[in-house]
């Protein structure tokens, strides 16, 4: 089997929040989506679109089949440059945090909240806390868009045969609850006519966490431990078991190019270095 390479673009509808980590009271959030974040939206969506969405062990069994019949990328903010419709990629500015030094101000904002104590109409002493987010509106008022690659075997199960179908129902990230995360297509997906081979060159920067195993002075960033909350059937939720060591997005290259591969949930291993 072969694997087909599709464009996408999704108009941001509502506050994304990706979590990161906590800083004082602020729960900040990652400046773009990782692949994990998406498989998990899109296990979701396509188990609930089988009429299995109550059972435990159907999102599981979903899971492991999108995991062995897609890879995606890590998706980032882009904003409309001076055409008056957004008919194809071209048309979008692709905003990178470690290139566009007004990316904060830009696209992010915050949620403050707290619990209250109705005994006394105040707040509960300690629940003050506040939420970072992407907003659906960068600063100066223009619709936020998400751009990214999704890779699709050529031959599909039946059960997601129908994945682009339900990319306009896909709930992203933390506080859904609340309605945040909701995203729509600007357009079908654009099959990639030649599949392109992930290759950074010199001084470039990677686009997605990469596995740090055998990786020597090849890169240069931070690096940092692939940690999150999974569901286990049976024991509810546990931490991540097998931890991975990952340079962070945005993390340079030293050597003159290497070639990478996309891993499940868009981490990038190392192929080859040239």
């Amino acid at each position: 089997m072969s694997w087909v390479q599709y464009k996408v673009v999704l108009r941001l509808l509502s506050p994304l929040h990706i979590g990161w980590r906590k800083v004082g009271n602020l729960q900040q959030t990652r400046k773009y989506v990782t692949g994990k974040v998406f498989w998990a939206a899109l296990t979701a969506r396509l188990t609930r679109d089988m009429g299995r969405g109550t059972r435990g062990k159907a999102y599981v069994d979903m899971g492991n089949k999108i995991c062995e019949h897609f890879r995606f990328s890590y998706f980032y903010p882009a904003l409309q440059n001076d055409v008056k419709e957004i008919e194809s990629v071209e048309d979008l500015d692709v905003y990178y945090p470690w290139g566009e030094k007004d990316f904060d101000y830009l696209f992010l904002n915050s949620y403050a909240s707290t619990a209250m104590d109705r005994s006394n109409r105040t707040s509960e002493e300690g629940t003050l806390h506040e939420t970072e987010f992407i907003s659906p509106r960068s600063r100066n008022g223009e619709q936020v868009h998400l751009v990214g690659d999704i890779w699709v075997k050529d031959q599909l199960l039946e059960e997601v045969k129908e994945w682009d179908k339900s990319l306009g129902y896909l709930r992203l990230g933390g506080e859904r609850s609340y309605g945040w995360g909701q995203v729509e297509p600007a357009f079908d997906p654009v099959k990639v006519k030649r599949l392109e081979e992930i290759r950074i060159k010199n001084k470039k920067h990677v686009l997605a966490h990469v596995d740090a195993i055998n990786i020597r002075d090849e890169l240069k960033g931070h690096i940092e431990p692939l940690v999150g909350w999974e569901h286990d059937i049976g024991k509810g939720w546990t931490l991540t078991k097998n931890v991975k060591l990952a340079f962070v997005p945005g993390s340079v290259v030293t050597c003159d190019s290497i070639t990478f591969a996309v891993d499940s949930y868009g981490i990038w291993r190392m192929v080859r270095k040239n």
